[in-house]
């Protein structure tokens, strides 16, 4: 649930344990990742993917918004709609708002059984409208006019 913008290459997700000592070895790894956004990013292990989740054990991604998310229980693909991406890294990077904007597939799409803080990192409710969004800040509807007709 914490959401950073690269000022380095690479930066993904990568679930998978490593033997220690000798030479690195998968090993059985439970390893869980579940309301996340994963873009824009490569996890190495000589992948160009976003994600890449070792065959030990059972890692898992759910609930979480990746283009490499082809399985896992309510996941989604598509673009999470933020209010700006960010683009590049080191001296050329541009910042990006990482907030979610209208009609992001994020909104109450991620599942509250992991939710451990009561708000988010700017303050606000972290489950806002029911359940709680995909990524780290929680999706505040923008402020509008009521209209009441009689």
């Amino acid at each position: 649930n914490e959401t950073t913008d690269a000022t380095q290459p690479g930066g993904g997700l990568c679930l998978r344990k490593h033997a220690s000592g000798g030479a690195p070895a998968e090993q059985a790894s439970s390893a869980i990742a579940q309301n996340c956004i994963v873009l824009g990013n490569t996890a190495g292990e000589a992948s160009s993917s976003n994600v890449f989740i070792g065959t030990n054990g059972t890692p898992s991604v759910s609930y979480s918004c990746s283009p490499d998310l082809t399985s896992g229980t309510a996941n989604v693909t598509n673009d999470p709609v933020f209010v700006l991406m960010g683009s590049l890294y080191g001296t050329n990077h541009v910042a990006g708002d990482y907030h979610l904007d209208d009609g992001s597939p994020c909104i109450n799409t991620g599942t509250n059984q992991y939710v451990t803080v009561a708000i988010d990192p700017d303050g606000n409710p972290r489950v806002k409208y029911g359940f709680v969004d995909k990524g780290a800040f929680e999706y505040i509807s923008p402020a509008g006019t009521l209209f009441i007709v009689h």
